[in-house]
């Protein structure tokens, strides 16, 4: 299975928000959902593995990129830049270049996809442009 992160609209820091990048994502080709990043604290573009693994921030399985030089690298829910550290948010609608909004349905899709790609022994990847 293959994820693709495409940024697509930068903002930068204001008196409410801080710099952020969305884009969207995509599932072997088909758009699922918008993502949301830190503008400081994007991960570079590349193509990483990504496992479903535990998160001891949300004490479950989330999508976890393996990212040379960082850890706990997740794609989890999130409205805001505030609600990331590094990871990418995502959600199903795009409010502005500073928000997005209806988390939990995007990243049920994406974690059921993942869990069933695992399942059949799949090699997954995020691809990030």
């Amino acid at each position: 299975m293959i994820i693709e992160v495409k940024r697509a609209f930068s903002a930068p820091d204001n008196s409410q928000y801080r710099a952020t990048t969305t884009g969207t994502i995509s599932i072997d080709g088909a758009q699922v959902c918008f993502s949301l990043e830190p503008t400081a604290l994007m991960i570079p573009t590349g193509t990483y593995p990504v496992k479903m693994l535990w998160s001891p921030r949300f004490e479950r399985n989330t999508p976890h990129l393996d990212v040379p030089g960082r850890t706990e690298i997740e794609m989890h829910g999130g409205n805001v830049a505030t609600d990331s550290d590094g990871c990418i948010l995502c959600a199903e609608k795009r409010i502005s270049d500073y928000e997005i909004y209806e988390s939990a349905p995007a990243t049920d899709v994406i974690e059921a996809q993942l869990s069933a790609a695992e399942a059949n022994n799949e090699i997954n990847t995020v691809t990030i442009s």
